[in-house]
């Protein structure tokens, strides 16, 4: 069984892979091992529980944060090699904040060890040191790092090939945003061409007959959502754009940020005034309840702020889709993390690009996304 599976088996979802907090790298691939640096319990960028375990922290809190550790070096390995090419967990170390007088620190670090064993199997027993602390950072009650056995020095995903990791931090490669560009500003007024493409490029949005993209209900929903982008968001314009089986092609225009534009200056008949079908509003990445109306003027708004509302958005409608009108079901996740975009600097690009949005059903047997 591959791991994708028993993790669903058990229920669990990997986040993201987390940032480091220092000036280190999360992970380090030499030869036919991986090592990961200490882990914390973070969920959803906060701690699972803080203080010390025996005086703060309770036994089965410390428990649960030990197995929060696992699930977020998994997404870290995931991402770093996949979980397919870990022939087995070698080592763990964990350190665990502990009163004085408390002696349960194996205890705690059970937790941890059970769960590789329900993941991998035999391949998930390992060897391991529990060590009582007197304080973690961010005054976490545990930490763990993490040796792992891979089967090649270059393991790939999906076709996908992952790159080796250098011994010396580097953004550009280490971390999740760096297929942006780093040090532009995608707030600024300009042309950008993206792509979004659907978790595993499942096709869920119609099928090419005789080079035409012919829309099922989820397509005719994707692409109403995408012409609305401008109705709601006044600073941002569309140009070219097509929805594919797997994956959707634009171009989006931002432009000078008009007074009081954004979310908190949706029209009217916007019953949340912010985007319509989320519950709340979501600022810097993550959802926001609604407490009271916005007030004041509306931040300006990026590029990847409009494509994690459209992903939003669109998911929410899918979702409904599926309970309501037996759309196909998705996998946890409808779209892929990330997106792809170009900066579209002349002319001559721009033309180029829009051709080939509207000419990407005609050679969609030849296209990167074909599945």
């Amino acid at each position: 069984m591959l791991i994708e599976e028993r993790l669903m088996e058990l229920a669990i979802e990997l986040p993201e892979a987390p940032t480091p907090l220092g000036s280190y790298t999360p992970a380090l691939k030499t030869g036919n091992l991986l090592f990961l640096s200490g882990i914390l319990p973070l969920k959803d960028g906060a701690l699972l529980a803080e203080g010390i375990v025996g005086k703060d922290v309770d036994i089965d809190t410390a428990r649960e944060a030990a197995r929060r550790i696992v699930v977020n070096a998994l997404a870290i390995v995931k991402e770093t090699c996949g979980l397919e090419n870990i022939s087995r967990c070698i080592r763990l170390n964990g350190y665990i904040a502990s009163e004085t007088n408390f002696r349960e620190q194996p205890a705690v670090l059970n937790a941890a060890s059970d769960l590789l064993r329900e993941i991998f199997g035999a391949r998930g027993v390992h060897t391991r040191t529990a060590i009582g602390v007197a304080v973690l950072p961010m005054n976490a009650p545990v930490e763990i790092d993490f040796i792992f056995e891979t089967n090649n020095k270059r393991a790939t995903t999906g076709g996908c090939p992952y790159r080796e990791l250098v011994t010396i931090f580097n953004p550009d490669i280490h971390h999740r945003r760096s297929i942006r560009l780093r040090g532009y500003d995608y707030s600024q007024a300009g042309l950008y061409f993206i792509t979004i493409c659907t978790q595993n490029r499942s096709c869920l949005f119609g099928e090419i007959k005789e080079g035409e993209m012919v829309l099922n209900d989820a397509g005719i929903m994707i692409k109403t959502v995408w012409h609305k982008i401008p109705e709601y968001y006044h600073e941002f314009n569309i140009h070219e754009f097509i929805v594919m089986p797997n994956h959707v092609h634009g171009i989006i225009q931002t432009i000078s940020n008009p007074v009081g534009a954004g979310p908190c200056a949706c029209p009217m008949s916007c019953p949340t005034r912010a985007c319509p079908d989320v519950d709340g509003q979501i600022q810097n990445g993550q959802i926001q309840k609604r407490i009271g109306q916005p007030r004041g003027v509306a931040p300006t708004m990026t590029l990847s702020d409009i494509v994690h509302r459209v992903k939003t958005l669109t998911t929410k409608r899918y979702t409904d889709g599926v309970k309501n009108n037996d759309w196909p079901r998705f996998n946890k996740k409808l779209w892929q993390r990330n997106y792809f975009e170009h900066i579209i600097r002349d002319e001559k690009s721009y033309y180029q690009i829009s051709e080939y949005i509207q000419t990407n059903p005609l050679k969609w047997q030849d296209d990167e996304y074909y599945a």
